[in-house]
């Protein structure tokens, strides 16, 4: 029976800082869009479109049922990929300043 209950409280550890994780990448994609917003817009806008698309499919609001959710993740990449975009572009043109 200790060993039941062991087993049960490794699988509520594991799924409590699953959640905790969860909550603070959208915590910092949140936080990184309202520092970045005046300065770099378009990486603001990139961030909060990850952290928007990202929050319904982190069972964070409520469960979805999935268990492989691989696909729930093309927006919420295709926003990140968008910041790192417009942070590359902004560093090639810094650099072919220099040049």
């Amino acid at each position: 029976m200790k060993k039941v209950f062991r087993a049960i409280f490794r699988i509520l550890m594991a799924s409590f800082v699953l959640g905790l994780v969860t909550l603070l990448v959208t915590v910092l994609l949140i936080g990184g869009a309202i520092v970045l917003g005046r300065r770099h817009r378009r990486v603001a806008v990139g961030l909060l479109l990850a952290a928007a698309a990202f929050l319904p499919v982190s069972n964070l609001l409520f469960p979805i049922g999935t268990v492989m959710g691989d696909r729930l993740f093309y927006l919420p990449v295709a926003g990140l990929a968008l910041a790192v975009a417009v942070l590359a572009d902004r560093l090639r043109r810094r650099n072919a300043r220099i040049w």
